[in-house]
């Protein structure tokens, strides 16, 4: 549990909301939420502030309410163990504190190599979004992604700036992501995603390359650049499962930052 920074000009509530969906994403807390009475006693803060955060979440598609019951994560069976379900690196990045998200795209396009990836004609009109990560103001990651056209469509009316994508698919599509896989190596990006990011000419990032299933079916295709020297992978495992975070990462220990 991390303490609210009550110097920081963002809003407590919005801090906890960060918080409690970093919490979350992580499977720290079994499936569900504790009392407000007990978040407010352990963070220092007001119910309303606990309530506020909470209805963000619920509005993210995160919890859901149960009257009389609490709050517990969307979607998650109580029996299954929640660090066991899958933990993609772009699930790790969407819940990494104290970052900021900014959309620089979302529309309808064609991309002949996503489009084979996940099984669809290359002319196949797709969903794609693009997004870049700051920590504390400097850009940290850039990611793209592109979905099936037909079946990510109500998607272009998201707030993607405040909703992960694996959330929304699952809430708005009826598509939950529960299996994929990842490609992790090095890339010297140029043009577009180096100037975003703020590379040297020469300079090397994390290059992921992701396909996430819903069940059998392909239903995201996505390349994400992360910049080492501003973020930290750790990546922790037990007999109930497997989990990836993503930390900010300071220039001086970024040496000692070795990804799992």
């Amino acid at each position: 549990m991390q303490a609210l920074d009550r110097a920081s000009p963002l809003p407590l509530w919005a801090q906890l909301t960060e918080e409690l969906r970093r919490r979350l994403l992580a499977a720290e807390l079994d499936g569900r939420l504790p009392p407000e009475a007990r978040l407010a006693a352990d963070y220092e803060v007001s119910r309303q502030t606990v309530r506020e955060a909470i209805r963000r979440l619920r509005e993210a598609g995160l919890v859901t309410a149960a009257r009389g019951r609490g709050t517990f994560v969307r979607g998650l069976d109580a029996a299954a163990p929640t660090a066991a379900r899958p933990r993609s690196l772009l699930a790790a990045v969407e819940a990494a504190p104290g970052w900021r998200v900014r959309v620089l795209r979302l529309d309808r396009s064609a991309e002949p190599r996503a489009a084979a990836e996940l099984g669809l004609p290359a002319t196949a009109p797709l969903l794609h979004l693009e997004r870049l990560w700051t920590v504390d103001g400097l850009p940290a990651a850039h990611d793209r992604v592109w979905l099936p056209g037909a079946g990510a469509a109500p998607l272009l009316d998201v707030d993607f700036a405040s909703i992960p994508l694996h959330a929304a698919l699952d809430r708005w599509c009826g598509l939950r992501v529960d299996a994929g896989s990842e490609r992790v190596g090095l890339a010297v990006p140029s043009g577009e995603p180096r100037r975003l990011l703020g590379l040297e000419k020469r300079q090397t990032v994390l290059a992921v390359e992701r396909l996430g299933r819903a069940g059998e079916r392909p239903v995201e295709w996505g390349e994400t650049l992360v910049r080492g020297d501003r973020c930290g992978l750790l990546v922790e495992w037990s007999p109930a499962g497997r989990g990836c975070a993503v930390e900010p990462q300071p220039p001086s220990t970024a040496r000692r930052a070795t990804p799992a």
